[in-house]
């Protein structure tokens, strides 16, 4: 074996393990109906990411219920 790959435990890489991971699916109807736009609005922050995009590291999303429109606000 390679001296530098003898301290290895796996050789799997974190890249790898991220890629295997799986989320939860939004629900395409929730139980509580809306009867309006922005009745109901669901929000989500994400980041810090590894790499920044025009210096931006985080994002913001918010979806409402009722039309399913979605807006997505770039964050530093």
């Amino acid at each position: 074996m390679c001296p530098e790959l003898s301290g290895l435990q796996t050789l799997e890489c974190e890249s790898c393990q991220l890629g295997k991971h799986v989320r939860s699916v939004f629900p395409k109807r929730s139980q509580s109906m809306c009867t309006s736009s922005f009745s109901i609005i669901h929000s989500d922050v994400w980041g810090p990411s590894r790499v920044s995009s025009f210096g931006f590291r985080y994002f913001v999303t918010f979806i409402d219920e009722y039309s399913r429109c979605t807006w997505v606000y770039l964050m530093k």
